[in-house]
């Protein structure tokens, strides 16, 4: 009985070490910052003030990245972010926030990567909505880290992530074929007796020139028999 219970305890605490490991954020992953312009973080338009970033672990690919008020009383916006590789240690806190490059004068700029102060696991880069990335890679020209749109919290931890590149290829429509026009009938000569011409004339004056010359056909043998006798 003792030695169940001493399994029991064991696994209880291997519970509760897990569930604080997965569940809170590491210290050396949150940092207060200041905006005195307008940025984009996953969507969310930061106002100029006074921010905490904070990293909450998700799994081995990606992070919970929440952006509250300065006592964490508020939440303003929570992304998902990838792991990007190390670069050195930082020189000054503007060294941990990347932007991606601004095209349009005056308009926010959108947060790319956040590296922790003196961290040398790496930084994390910004996955935004498939909406908002689209309009970012064909802005910057850069592939795009981006997550399906109106994607719940909840989901954050399972939801495929994608890539947007600056250039899709176009849909390819399909031309359509040439009218074909349709082939003349073949004509096939007909062995047709040739048309009769009309009659022109009556067979009347054919008559009377036989009659006239049978008369004097006649008359010329009554004369050669009268001589005879």
């Amino acid at each position: 009985m003792k030695k169940l219970a001493r399994w029991m305890l064991l696994l209880a605490f291997t519970v509760l070490v897990a569930t604080g490991v997965n569940g809170q954020s590491n210290p050396n992953e949150t940092a207060l910052f200041d905006v005195t312009d307008p940025i984009d973080v996953g969507g969310t338009i930061l106002q100029p003030g006074t921010y905490r970033i904070k990293v909450v672990p998700l799994s081995t690919n990606r992070n919970l990245l929440r952006v509250t008020s300065e006592d964490e009383s508020k939440l303003y916006v929570s992304v998902i972010a990838v792991p990007h590789a190390p670069k050195a240690a930082q020189t000054s806190p503007e060294d941990m926030f990347v932007y991606f490059p601004s095209t349009t004068p005056g308009a926010p700029r959108a947060l790319r990567t956040w590296f922790a102060a003196n961290l040398v696991n790496g930084g994390h880069d910004i996955v935004y909505p498939q909406r908002r990335a689209m309009e970012l890679s064909a802005s910057v020209k850069e592939p795009v880290v981006s997550y399906a749109n109106e994607t719940k919290e909840t989901e954050y931890k399972t939801v495929p992530l994608t890539t947007v590149n600056p250039e899709p290829k176009p849909y390819a429509v399909a031309e359509k074929a040439p009218e074909k026009l349709p082939e003349p009938a073949a004509t096939v000569a007909e062995n047709t007796p040739p048309a009769e011409l009309p009659r022109t004339a009556s067979r009347t004056p054919l008559f009377a020139v036989l009659g006239v010359l049978s008369l004097a056909a006649a008359l010329s043998l009554r004369l050669i028999a009268k001589r005879l006798a």
